[in-house]
């Protein structure tokens, strides 16, 4: 065990060593470039003001680079921070020291839960970590809203004061965050727990048969990281000295990209937590030095996106990822999965017959069909990503790029109506396409990969419009969104039509076997003659342009041009795909499972706003019911 560690030591020591000067120059450069810009930028009280800012997102950052390198990942960090802000603003606020020594307690403590949570549903129910710390997220943002619905209540002064103290560029902020790298730095580089992060990290199975108690490791880091965003949630609440129950959003996001930029591979066993600081001190250097260049917001984000995409282009050029073969699965196992959906949605429209007496007609299935149109056909395109063992969590970028433009394109006129169409297949094409570019020539993480282009596409709709898109649209794309044929919505004949051919292909077709191969096993497909890379770009291609398609019904049906028209159709296209069958880790699923998952979202929405549950309570129930489907199929499948 002694020779395990100290080989797991000397390989912890030698990961994108020079990643970490090259992010140091970069610091230097952007410093001495500013000072030279401005006078005030080298002040004492601007650097403390930098360094200051930077530390938050380095702390939880920190706590973020311990589950990556143990081959998971963590998206809850940022829901974390904002109910641990919610928390401290409602037990903080009393000039009484034992009452905020009670709320300090209290934060930890939650934390720790949401750590626990996480490690449990990644080790015992055997979620994928990234689905597990999602559905923990969407639960966390309703939790946080419960508790503080919008920013306010109170933090005790002279602890707000204690926490941000200064000393000429020396700061308490600074100080802890010094001294929790220290203390990370020794659990990493030091102990049994480090030794076995990075092992798990390359390979679990080969660190199991040498001993490694691999779980409760995992465990550890996943605790861990959300007691880092307990800090950092202190940190903000005594920056502010309020409780803000949206004020983690970003920092999931700029975790993960200050720990990849910072060196550590998202296939775990490799990262350096110095990476993880410098990277995390360059994106909030190059923030403040945007905000004061007065560098629009909206650019931000799109260079944010950038930035990251550009770190694991480098990264991957570097460094292999380890092939990691999934099971080869067949189409017939999760062929009982619909049937069981389909028993569940009569049981639901009963059960809402009966509690609202008079809501179930046809004219409101319809209307519910309707509704649910969108969503289902998003949920085609990702069901075909996720069937070949990859993610876009894009769509919903996707569509509001196809409302901005198109609208903006065809300005209420059907004279401009094939301009509008040919934005919108435009748009798809190229998101599709950059999805499919980076995921399989940038070798970058399907999530990443699709988050960053969400990023840059909401970006660039905030440059386009500054804030306030108008417009409305041409009058046939009215007509799709709005009219009928025989009574029944065009957006659901449309709908049924496309699942439709999808299942065609899918089940009769050369193509859709190849879909199925190689997200059962891309390494067997590959040797059977599959060109893996034009069914995995195909498949992305597809997911954009069936967003483009949902954009458009969209934008006839609202006839406006909207930032928030594509509300959270990433979250609920991966929910109704899942819901529906299609297994995350790829190979199997099926078209009729998907229809009846999107019908089943829009219907349980329907039911809940019947019966008065607020927005909320639908976030902890969609978390709930995702992390519910995935483990049960973590937990049914044969291996």
């Amino acid at each position: 065990m002694k020779q395990l560690e100290r080989i797991h030591r000397k390989l912890a020591a030698t990961p994108q060593l020079s990643s970490v000067l090259t992010i140091c120059g970069l610091l230097l450069v952007v410093f001495a470039s500013m000072c030279v810009y401005s006078e005030s930028y080298r002040s004492a009280y601007n650097v403390t003001n930098v360094l200051v800012q930077c530390v938050p997102l380095a702390c939880v950052s920190l706590g973020q680079t311990l589950v990556i390198i143990s081959g998971g990942i963590d998206l809850s960090v940022g829901s974390t921070i904002s109910v641990c802000t919610a928390i401290a603003a409602r037990l903080m606020g009393s000039d009484n020291p034992a009452q905020v020594l009670l709320g300090v307690v209290v934060v930890f403590a939650f934390a720790a839960g949401v750590g626990l949570v996480n490690g449990a549903g990644v080790n015992y129910l055997k979620v994928p970590p990234m689905i597990t710390t999602l559905c923990t997220s969407t639960i966390l943002e309703g939790v946080a809203l419960w508790i503080l619905p919008v920013a306010g209540g109170k933090i005790n002064a002279d602890f707000a004061r204690v926490i941000y103290k200064k000393w000429d560029i020396i700061s308490m902020p600074l100080l802890i965050l010094v001294a929790l790298f220290l203390v990370m730095r020794y659990l990493l580089y030091r102990t049994r727990t480090g030794t076995s992060l990075y092992a798990i990290g390359r390979s679990r199975t080969i660190a199991a048969s040498m001993g490694i108690k691999t779980t409760r490791a995992s465990m550890k880091a996943y605790v861990l990281a959300a007691l880092c965003a307990a800090v950092t949630g202190l940190l903000l609440a005594s920056r502010m000295r309020v409780g803000d129950p949206t004020c983690g959003a970003n920092y999931g996001m700029d975790s993960i990209a200050a720990t990849v930029i910072g060196g550590t591979s998202l296939a775990g066993g490799t990262g350096l937590l110095s990476g993880t600081v410098a990277g995390a001190f360059l994106i909030g250097m190059l923030s403040n030095v945007m905000n004061n260049l007065n560098v629009n917001q909206f650019y931000q984000y799109v260079m944010k996106g950038a930035l990251l995409i550009a770190a694991m282009v480098v990264y991957s050029i570097s460094d292999r990822l380890e092939v990691r073969l999934l099971l080869n699965r067949s189409r017939g196992t999760a062929s009982l999965q619909p049937l069981v959906l389909l028993a569940i949605i009569v049981v639901m429209t009963g059960a809402q017959a009966v509690l609202v007496p008079g809501s179930l007609t046809v004219e409101q299935m319809l209307i519910i069909s309707r509704q649910a149109s969108a969503l289902g056909i998003i949920t085609l395109g990702q069901a075909a990503v996720i069937l070949v063992g990859g993610i876009d969590l894009s769509v919903g970028a996707t569509v509001m790029m196809v409302n901005i433009f198109c609208i903006s394109a065809m300005q209420g006129s059907d004279a401009n109506g094939p301009l509008g169409l040919l934005v919108c297949l435009f748009i798809g094409l190229a998101i599709g396409t950059a999805n499919a570019f980076g995921v399989l020539f940038l070798k970058i993480a399907p999530f990443v990969m699709t988050l960053c282009t969400t990023t840059i596409c909401e970006g660039i709709c905030y440059v386009y419009t500054q804030g306030s898109p108008t417009g409305s649209a041409a009058p046939f794309i009215r007509a799709l969104g709005t009219g009928r044929l025989f009574g029944i919505p065009f957006s659901t004949l449309i709908w049924l039509a496309l699942a439709a051919a999808m299942w065609v292909v899918l089940r009769f077709t050369a193509l859709g076997r190849r879909l199925y191969a190689v997200g059962g096993s891309p390494k067997a497909a590959r040797l059977s003659g599959i060109a893996n890379v034009r069914v995995v770009a195909g498949a992305y291609i597809f997911c954009a342009l069936m967003s483009a398609v949902a954009g458009l019904i969209l934008t006839g049906y609202h006839n406006i041009a909207s930032l928030t028209l594509a509300g959270d159709y990433s979250m609920n296209s991966l929910a109704a795909a899942l819901i529906g069958g299609n297994a995350i880790e790829g190979g199997r699923g099926g078209v009729w499972g998907v229809v009846l998952g999107s019908f089943f979202m829009m219907l349980l929405m329907a039911i809940l706003t019947m019966l008065g549950i607020s927005q909320v309570g639908k976030l902890i129930i969609q978390g709930c019911i995702i992390l519910a489907v995935v483990a049960a199929q973590q937990l049914w499948k044969k291996d």
